[in-house]
C-alpha cells in the first residue's frame, strides 16, 4: 500500500473536473451494473459511472504519478474515470489481474458520506478518506469501496489506474 497526497497540480485536478463535467451529459459512460462482475456489486444498491480519461490527460496524469506507480511492462497503463453515485461501492476484491491497482481522488469528500476506501493487510483492516489529488496505490491487499450513501451532496470522482502485469 503507497499514499501520496498532492500528486497532481490543482490545475491539473481542475482540468480532470471540467473534463468529467464535459463529459456526464454525453453518452461516454459505462455502468458498472452491466459491467462489473456481479461479485464486485453484491450488496450495493447504486451504480458507479466509468469513462475512459483522454490521451492528453492520460499523459499529464501518468507524468506526474509515475515515479509513485509499481514499474510495468511496456509502460501498460489504463486509466479510468469512475463517478460514484448514491449506493454505489464496490466489494472485497483483489485486481488479482492486474499488477497493481490505483486510485487518484478528484473532489472534496467527507468520511460522513460514505464511500471510504478500505484495505486488508496482516496488520487489519484499514480506511482511507478520499481527498482531491491523492493517490492510493495497491499491489494485491484486499481492498473495496463502502457504499456512497444518499445524503452525500455531488458524487464522489476518482481516476481509476490499473498497471497490467
Amino acid at each position: 500500500m503507497n499514499i501520496v497526497k498532492d500528486v497532481i497540480s490543482e490545475d491539473l485536478c481542475r482540468k480532470c473536473n471540467a473534463e468529467i463535467d464535459e463529459m456526464v451529459e454525453g453518452e461516454k459512460w459505462s455502468v458498472s451494473n452491466v459491467n462489473w462482475d456481479k461479485s464486485l456489486r453484491q450488496g450495493y444498491t447504486g451504480t458507479c459511472l466509468a469513462a475512459k480519461v483522454s490521451p492528453s490527460i492520460k499523459l499529464k496524469v501518468l507524468s506526474a504519478i509515475q515515479k509513485h506507480l509499481p514499474k510495468v511492462q511496456q509502460d501498460k497503463y489504463y486509466l479510468q474515470y469512475h463517478y460514484w453515485l448514491h449506493g454505489s461501492g464496490i466489494q472485497w476484491h483483489n485486481d488479482e489481474t492486474y499488477k497493481f491497482g490505483a486510485t487518484l481522488y478528484l473532489n472534496p469528500w467527507n468520511k460522513r458520506w460514505g464511500g471510504l476506501f478500505l484495505w486488508e493487510n496482516d496488520e487489519g483492516i484499514h480506511g482511507e478518506i478520499p481527498e482531491p489529488r491523492k493517490l492510493v496505490v495497491v499491489e494485491k491487499d484486499p481492498h473495496s469501496v463502502t457504499p456512497i450513501l444518499s445524503h452525500a451532496p455531488y458524487p464522489r470522482r476518482a481516476i481509476q489506474i490499473w498497471g497490467y502485469m
